[in-house]
């Protein structure tokens, strides 16, 4: 069962939600019991798409929305890692099974840097590796597009515990030209690792009266250095760590990002496609800032 999201549900919850809710609803302990025997055979790629499917997003046409929240570090070559941000957010997956079998997976996302301690929004900071005051831009991404199809995935089970884990690295050419960022762009090329690893219950995934199971998400990046962390192109990069989950409802979505929802995206949960055209921080950064230098 998906829940349907709106923005009124969003303003009660805004007031309520403290944390994290602790209880996963969908496919409780009852059902887990009835199929906690049953195996699913992850070497057929068929079956196992569908466990994917099922995991990650919907065998139905459903959107499914994960919050998440994490911290950024910043690795320089030969020295320790120094925790710079923490950032948060909510995802929007909509999910439509398509009549070859395979699944259409559209993918948006809001989300805003946050102080270290309080883990609210913030404005501006003190790049450790600089003592420089920075300021972010916070971000909207995608829509970005993925067909799921039969394939061998990565999944690890332990008694009714499930992993699934998936790593994409890619490149592509920087919107910031290095010669005129000399301090925002990290050379005329970005280079990603992404990892995502999804955790749920065989019982959930077996049984048949649920499209869609509890997910716990795991997300890692390895990144060049932002825009907004100045950097250049000094060796080193950011390393983004967070953990999140697919929501059942709003008590399960920190205070701090249903505030930040509320106060700038506040249709953001009622559009399957809330903007059109492709967003991501880069041109979002050359859009709000100018070119510096360190002359």
């Amino acid at each position: 069962m998906i829940t349907q999201f709106s923005r009124r549900n969003l303003i009660s919850s805004a007031a309520a939600a403290g944390g994290l809710a602790a209880s996963l609803a969908a496919g409780g302990l009852g059902s887990r019991r009835a199929f906690a025997t049953t195996s699913l055979d992850f070497s057929n790629a068929e079956e196992g798409l569908r466990a994917y499917a099922k995991l990650v997003g919907s065998t139905e046409a459903a959107t499914v929305h994960y919050w998440y929240a994490g911290t950024i570090y910043g690795v320089l070559p030969g020295e320790d890692s120094q925790p710079v941000m923490g950032f948060a957010g909510l995802a929007k997956n909509i999910w439509r099974p398509l009549d070859d079998g395979t699944f259409s997976q559209r993918i948006f996302d809001v989300g805003y840097y946050a102080d270290l301690e309080t883990g609210e929004p913030l404005d501006e900071f003190v790049n450790p590796f600089t003592g420089e005051i920075n300021y972010p831009v916070h971000y909207t991404s995608g829509p970005s597009q993925f067909t799921r199809k039969a394939e061998r995935r990565n999944w690890q089970t332990s008694g009714d515990d499930v992993w699934m884990e998936e790593s994409l690295a890619f490149e592509m050419p920087n919107w910031l030209d290095p010669v005129e960022w000399p301090l925002a762009s990290s050379g005329k090329t970005l280079h990603f690792r992404y990892t995502n690893t999804y955790r749920g219950t065989l019982s959930d995934l077996a049984n048949p009266n649920i499209s869609s199971t509890p997910s716990l998400l795991g997300w890692n990046a390895i990144t060049d250095w932002y825009p907004f962390m100045l950097m250049g192109q000094q060796p080193g990069f950011l390393n983004w760590i967070s953990q999140g989950r697919k929501i059942n409802d709003f008590s399960e979505v920190s205070s701090q990002t249903l505030r930040y929802l509320e106060a700038h995206f506040p249709d953001y949960l009622d559009l399957d496609a809330p903007w059109t055209e492709p967003a991501n921080n880069y041109v979002q950064y050359m859009e709000q800032r100018r070119p510096v230098s360190n002359e």
